[in-house]
């Protein structure tokens, strides 16, 4: 099938000519392409749009409401570089008052242990005794998970705040059948002990094949373990644990902290270590990259501080802040029906159309230039060419994408930039969204269930191959020689 565009994709200046978008009809073959993957062309959403001139280039159900997944995070990528700026820098603090101590987060999504170790080598230096041990985590609204529906003990799903430790998340290891269990918070250079996290033996046998489960905050059951093994866990109270797994941090460096507790550091206490995080361009980089669903909460909820004034009171008032924001800078798109249930996507609750985050996409690139960087990027082999040395070039050539996936049970979506042959660059955005099968989900969810079903993940499979004939196909390619997505 033909994505055909008058003036759209050649560099050529065309008079008289009015250029237009052409849906897609089942008999220009995306029915039998859908079919060839389990896939009906209802399932279906994508359009694509001229970055230069924000023409329509071509269309199918791009007004089809879907579950972006992680796609959402692009909204987040776009306000926090737009609202903060690319060098904005969250800062962590460690402060004296006295011979109280204050840990101070500041919304740092990468802070390790390592980062504050020259703290705590000064206060030995200077020979400090410290007597209490406060974190403050007011800087942002703290929450234990992340979406409610997700299963319990998935380390994708970890507590968001002000403070956060190694992605808020610690390995279960244990060996000698079980009897030896240990949370450890691990960073590139350090394993420490995570005591936020307690493990306790089941009484009763744990039905297979959970091998923990959660009772209330950070306290976990296990049973039916083997002989030895490892696992992820996510931390449900970050503020707390990062305080305690850097009084173990201290404890290696000679220094004896007492057991932390809650409390703001007064204005007048002496700045022991300010640590400034990455800067915010390469923090997303990394957020999108790899879908880190805590870093994008953490980013949301910092923007929507800036653009309200003031800390956010809760993580449903921090995303109706920040997507008002978003629809303001694109008045002329339909936000009927956008909604996201965070700032991550990580929530079967959210809903865009593929028009919308286009569109998101060719305004965001205007507000904010290193969106371009930031998007992940990827190549699809172009193989197919013409004769001669059209043909030899075209084996050797591919085509240029930047873009970030999202993934869900039956929801599967792909939103970014491509570069034509000629240098051309257009934004797309493609789903593929079975409504009632993830409906059938929804009302037959089990959080103590960590795996996906079988039919979930070939229904992704699928979905996954879909989108790449989409774009590996000369069918689907942007052919510059020609003026039309071919």
């Amino acid at each position: 099938f033909f994505f055909q565009a008058e003036d759209g994709i050649r560099d050529v200046a065309v008079t008289g000519v009015q250029t237009c978008a052409l849906p897609i009809s089942p008999a220009d073959g995306l029915a039998e392409l859908s079919g060839d993957f389990g896939l009906a062309p209802d399932q279906l959403g994508f359009v694509v749009i001229d970055t230069e001139n924000g023409q329509v280039l071509a269309e199918h159900q791009a007004d089809r409401m879907v579950v972006p997944a992680s796609v959402a995070k692009l909204s987040t990528a776009v306000a926090a570089l737009a609202v903060l700026g690319p060098e904005h820098r969250f800062e962590t603090q460690l402060a004296l008052h006295g011979s109280a101590l204050f840990l101070v987060g500041g919304g740092d999504p990468l802070l390790t242990p390592e980062d504050l170790r020259p703290a705590f080598r000064r206060i030995k230096e200077r020979g400090l005794r410290i007597e209490r041990f406060f974190y403050d985590a007011t800087a942002l609204p703290e929450a234990p998970e992340i979406d409610p529906l997700q299963p319990e003990n998935s380390s994708y799903n970890p507590g968001i705040g002000a403070l956060a430790l190694d992605f808020n998340r610690v390995l279960i290891d244990w060996k000698a059948n079980g009897r030896e269990v240990t949370a450890l918070a691990v960073s590139d250079a350090l394993r420490l002990k995570a005591d936020a996290v307690r493990l306790v033996p089941s009484p009763a046998p744990v039905p297979p094949p959970y091998r923990f489960l959660a009772e209330g905050a950070d306290r976990w059951v296990f049973a039916n373990l083997q002989p030895s093994g490892r696992i992820w866990l996510p931390v449900k109270q970050p503020a707390l644990n990062a305080a305690l797994v850097l009084r173990r941090l201290a404890e290696r460096e000679g220094v004896s902290l007492p057991m932390p507790v809650a409390g703001k550091r007064p204005p007048d206490a002496t700045i022991v270590q300010i640590h400034s995080s990455h800067r915010l361009a390469e923090i997303v980089r990394r957020l999108l990259e790899h879908s880190n669903n805590m870093a994008a909460e953490m980013v949301g909820l910092s923007t929507a501080g800036r653009l309200a004034g003031v800390s956010p009171p809760n993580l449903a008032h921090s995303v109706g802040v920040v997507d008002g924001w978003i629809k303001g800078i694109v008045p002329e798109v339909d936000w009927t029906g956008f909604a996201r249930a965070n700032h991550s996507g990580l929530s079967p609750a959210s809903r865009t159309t593929p028009r919308q985050m286009a569109r998101l996409v060719v305004h965001g690139l205007v507000l904010v230039p290193d969106l371009v960087d930031a998007l992940p990027s990827r190549e699809i082999a172009d193989a197919e060419g013409g004769d001669g040395k059209e043909a030899a070039e075209a084996k050797n050539a591919s085509l240029a994408i930047r873009a970030k996936s999202g993934t869900m049970a039956y929801a599967r979506g792909l939103v970014g930039l491509l570069w034509t042959h000629s240098g051309r660059r257009v934004a797309f955005a493609v789903f593929a969204y079975d409504d009632a099968k993830r409906a059938a989900f929804d009302a037959t969810l089990d959080k103590r269930v960590p795996e996906m079903p079988a039919t979930a993940t070939t229904w992704i499979r699928r979905a996954r191959g879909l989108e790449r004939a989409l774009l590996d196909r000369k069918s689907t390619r942007l052919n510059s020689s020609h003026g039309y997505i071919s």
